[in-house]
């Protein structure tokens, strides 16, 4: 849960510098170590977004890099 709030705390601040916010999200690519971490991250994009959630695909890898959980590719609107 923690690597997943970072994920979006590091998400937010690069959308901020672009005077975007999380509300501006319109598709995520989720990429998870282990698919036991998928409820986990939709219970904190849940808390974090808001409804509609942004198309979301979540794919399980064998390994990324730093050893982390999780990584997001975000596509935001810029209108």
């Amino acid at each position: 849960e923690a690597q997943c709030r970072q994920v979006f705390a590091n998400l937010q601040a690069i959308l901020a510098e672009q005077n975007r916010e999380l509300t501006h999200i319109c598709k995520l690519t989720v990429y998870l170590s282990d698919l036991v971490y998928f409820d986990p991250f939709n219970q904190v994009m849940m808390e974090l977004l808001e409804e509609p959630y942004p198309i979301r695909t979540a794919v399980q890898v064998e390994a990324l890099p730093l050893q982390a959980l999780v990584e997001i590719e975000a596509v935001a609107r810029v209108n």
